[in-house]
């Protein structure tokens, strides 16, 4: 193991903010840590970066859930962490049926995910 391996995994195990550089594989910034909480145990903290109408569009999907399901539902909360981890397991099931070869910008690969959801 190289010592960048050794110092992230050690940062994660103390649940510190750790730095990554995908492209040169090189300690950078990201941070991480993880639940306290016995629900949450598998669940890691990141940060990620959205722009405000996506942040609107993740309360309005909460907010239209919350709204439509009745009480016997509530259950667990619905929360903009929630929906992001559902969608991320559709992308999950879907990976096989994704061309990912000449995705160049953000806009490309949209328009590839989309494909998916049609």
């Amino acid at each position: 193991m190289t010592d960048k391996s050794t110092a992230l995994k050690d940062a994660l195990k103390k649940n510190r903010s750790v730095q990554v550089n995908p492209k040169e594989n090189e300690i950078e910034k990201i941070s991480v840590q993880k639940s306290n909480s016995d629900v949450l145990d598998n669940l890691n903290t990141i940060a990620i970066q959205l722009r405000n109408e996506e942040i609107q569009t993740l309360n309005n999907v909460c907010n239209e859930i919350k709204i439509n399901r009745p009480k016997s539902l509530k259950k667990d909360r619905i929360t903009k962490s929630t929906v992001i981890r559902c969608l991320i397991a559709v992308l999950e099931d879907k990976m096989n049926n994704i061309d990912f070869s000449n995705i160049d910008d953000e806009d490309s690969l949209k328009e590839r995910l989309m494909g998916l959801l049609i």
